[in-house]
């Protein structure tokens, strides 16, 4: 229990592991006795997640209590977008009637709920789960570089994650090897690595630095360090995997982003925060673009404040789990 709000662990067992990211088979029968003697006037249920069977599960035989749900985005390959229509689609118009608020992140997702689901928009929040800006916040650049021993003069291209295509690695090796040859101060910085990721090799023979572990602690001084964060999805990826982590952490320190994803954010904001390549050699141009500028900066972190600072979203979860404990069932 902390201030006031009881929090409890349940265990679950899945199916199979490679149908989590789609559409997890989950159950939870301990979960699920407990819900029975819960006080519906007192309790809210939170999903992370917005796909799997414990949700419908929940949905079908506790539809009296308050449900909420926060999207994440997953991996579905475009070719089973018939299977959501056939099959997903009917279980969620049917289900999440049952749904009391949405927290959603990637905006095919609200037009999805709002056209096809028939949820009313005013149960949508724009909102992903915030990152901690007192952690990931504008530093020097000098400084930073001496700490994790980089190059100070070099033009530093930054991406944290697995090296995978879908989040565009592929297209940041071929890019980076594009500009090395007119820009030799160019170094590119991976971070997240592990040889097990499909990309592994050609990273390790291509990129400056590869890094497999860090510390959390050190994690924010890489974006202070870098001249530019990059992350280049695939069509799945930025259709349904939101803004990313990362590229929000690097906003949240000042650090010029060129990512695809930046289209999840609202359309009024997305022109003043970062870069979105139309295509690969407009990816390549914006990298160059900076290059030659080393000192333009968009200064994004003050207006994704409100949209990704936890302090920002958590008070906007509470004043949502108000009205909602304020309804009478």
């Amino acid at each position: 229990m902390k201030e006031g709000i009881h929090f409890k662990l349940f265990p679950a067992q899945t199916v199979h592991k490679a149908i989590e990211s789609y559409f997890p088979l989950v159950t939870s029968p301990l979960l699920m006795e407990s819900l029975k003697r819960e006080d519906v006037r007192s309790t809210i249920i939170h999903f992370q997640g917005e796909r799997g069977s414990l949700l419908h599960t929940v949905l079908k035989d506790f539809p009296q209590f308050k449900i909420t749900i926060q999207y994440h985005g997953y991996g579905q390959p475009s070719w089973l977008e018939w299977f959501e229509r056939l099959f997903i689609t009917p279980h969620e118009r049917n289900n999440f009637k049952n749904v009391s608020h949405f927290f959603v992140n990637i905006k095919p997702r609200i037009e999805y709920l709002i056209k096809e689901i028939r949820i009313a928009s005013n149960k949508i929040s724009y909102q992903n789960v915030g990152i901690d800006f007192n952690l990931f916040k504008p530093r020097n650049k000098t400084w930073a570089r001496k700490r994790l021993k980089l190059p100070l003069e070099s033009f530093i291209l930054l991406h944290i994650g697995n090296l995978t295509s879908h989040k565009g690695v592929d297209k940041i090796i071929r890019a980076y090897g594009i500009l090395k040859e007119k820009y030799p101060h160019l170094f590119l910085l991976l971070i997240g690595s592990h040889p097990s990721h499909p990309l592994y090799k050609l990273a390790s023979q291509v990129s400056d630095r590869l890094i497999n572990k860090i510390s959390y602690s050190n994690l924010p001084l890489y974006y202070n360090a870098a001249d530019v964060y990059c992350y280049y999805g695939n069509n799945k990826n930025i259709k349904y995997q939101g803004i990313g982590t990362a590229p929000t952490e690097a906003l949240a320190s000042n650090l010029n982003v060129i990512s695809t994803n930046l289209i999840h954010f609202p359309d009024r904001i997305i022109d003043k925060i970062g870069f979105v390549p139309k295509n690969f050699t407009d990816f390549v141009n914006k990298i160059e673009f900076l290059i030659h500028r080393p000192d333009y900066n968009f200064n994004p972190r003050d207006i994704i404040g409100p949209f990704t600072d936890y302090k920002h979203q958590t008070a906007h979860l509470l004043n949502i789990y108000d009205k909602l404990l304020a309804k009478k069932n």
